[in-house]
């Protein structure tokens, strides 16, 4: 009966959202009768008044910074509030926090004392729930998390189907348990046991869904490094899939359970991402970045894959994908290079890579010479192009002086390339030709002196004005 109760509260939420507010204001609200129609009742004002004070704090709460012991404090108020937005003044009174007591895993600590206000619509529900008996109980929650442990072992020493079918009840019971008592340390547990059983049946996005919820709610659960195990496992899962039997991204997954419904690609990579940012002192942080950028890097998504290998080697100094973070990046700033005509950005960052391959990764760089080489050859070639064009730019305007600085410059700098030749050839040509540079310097000079030659003298008889 109780699980069926919870099942029609989750089927049925907006209906008994909508019943749990007609009991309130029934039960609790007094209205008072003075005869004008058009005038709100004190208990409508008050809901009001509570909505306008959700969506403020809603909107402060991105600018308060969280004070251990003393709870959220804005500056632009200088006071402190709880999780609900409730003033706490200037951090005098102390909130409770949730802790986990290693000596007696049973033990229930409650969170932070939330806003009892009975018009908030947070609160309906819960109201209507304890109005039924279904409310927070501390002996019910333990009672039923009980219940889950034994059904628990039966469905893990079960095989085939069965197995999977007493998972997923199993399941639904951690979930009755983690509600019957929240903000505790039972609900911590209650939650992650239902992502096991989900896990373990192969329903792998509820799974994930039950994971994400722990880690917002206890971002520094003990449970943290297995839930990054569980991810990484699911996320490769995902990839795999996808990699064997490619779908679009808006095309539906209606058979399988283990699979999203919906860009399978797109959720292995968003995970990968989610295991870096909620445990990114992990030991598998590096290693879901190297797996994402890899992911895009096959998926020849270059510019993010270079953006996850950037970020592995400047935020992972000492991980094991240290070299490979550079070889990978390097060709990967060969990819994104788009041309003579465009930022020769990459092409200096890829001879960056290259001298620290040379220099950090020596046993490495002995394996991978000759890859290394021709990628270096390749960044010297391509550097080579973009002067070449500079000085075709100006030997077509007959600039002789900038022409030759970039030839000249091609044949010490790029020499063994394919245009350091060229280049070489062409300033033995220019050294034999006339500098001709129409420079408006030239021109200026020019026309003064062919001025001077035409003017007539200022006096018919030059001899001196005055005499001695």
């Amino acid at each position: 009966m109780d699980m069926r109760t919870a099942e029609n509260f989750n089927r049925y939420g907006f209906k008994v959202t909508l019943i749990g507010v007609l009991v309130v204001l029934c039960l609790g609200c007094r209205f008072r009768s003075d005869g004008l129609v058009d005038q709100k009742s004190d208990v409508i004002k008050a809901y009001e008044i509570a909505r306008e004070q959700d969506r403020s704090w809603e909107h402060n709460r991105q600018h308060a910074k969280y004070v251990p012991g003393r709870g959220y404090h804005l500056a632009d108020t200088g006071q402190y509030y709880n999780a609900s937005g409730r003033p706490l003044g200037n951090g005098d009174e102390k909130i409770q926090t949730a802790s986990f007591d290693d000596a007696s895993s049973d033990e229930l600590v409650e969170k932070p004392i939330k806003d009892s206000s009975p018009f908030r619509p947070r609160n309906v529900l819960d109201q209507y729930k304890a109005a039924i008996g279904k409310g927070p109980s501390r002996d019910r929650a333990r009672k039923v998390y009980e219940d889950a442990e034994r059904s628990y072992r039966e469905a893990i020493s079960a095989s085939g189907e069965t197995r999977q079918e007493q998972l997923l009840e199993t399941a639904e019971t951690y979930g009755t348990a983690a509600n019957a008592w929240p903000d505790s340390a039972l609900e911590e547990d209650a939650l992650f046991k239902e992502a096991e059983c989900y896990y373990f049946s192969d329903d792998y996005p509820e799974a994930e869904d039950r994971y994400e919820a722990i880690v917002k709610k206890y971002p520094n659960s003990r449970y943290l490094d297995l839930i990054s195990v569980r991810r990484f496992e699911i996320a490769k899962y995902w990839l795999a899939t996808h990699r064997a039997k490619p779908t679009r991204r808006l095309r539906p997954n209606l058979s399988n359970s283990a699979l999203p419904r919906f860009d399978t690609f797109g959720h292995a990579v968003k995970l990968f991402d989610r295991i870096r940012i909620d445990d990114p002192a992990g030991k598998l942080s590096d290693d879901a970045t190297i797996a994402a950028g890899n992911a895009y890097f096959k998926a020849e998504n270059y510019h993010r894959a270079d953006q996850l290998y950037t970020d592995l080697r400047d935020a992972f100094p000492d991980s094991e994908h240290q070299f490979d973070a550079h070889l990978l990046g390097l060709k990967c700033k060969l990819l994104i290079y788009q041309g003579p005509n465009y930022d020769e950005k990459p092409l200096q960052e890829a001879t960056k890579l290259v001298k620290r391959i040379k220099r950090q990764f020596h046993q490495e760089y002995e394996e991978k010479r000759e890859m290394v080489d021709q990628s270096f050859a390749e960044v010297h070639a391509r550097l080579a192009d973009r002067d070449w064009l500079h000085a075709q730019y100006y030997d077509r305007r007959r600039e002789t002086q900038g022409a030759r600085f970039y030839y000249d410059r091609i044949a010490r700098t790029y020499e063994g390339t394919k245009v350091a030749s060229e280049a070489q050839q062409r300033l033995e040509e220019l050294s034999t030709e006339v500098n001709e540079s129409p420079s408006r310097l030239s021109a200026i000079k020019g026309f003064l002196d062919r001025q001077g030659e035409e003017l007539p003298p200022l006096l018919e008889n030059p001899e001196p004005i005055i005499q001695p």
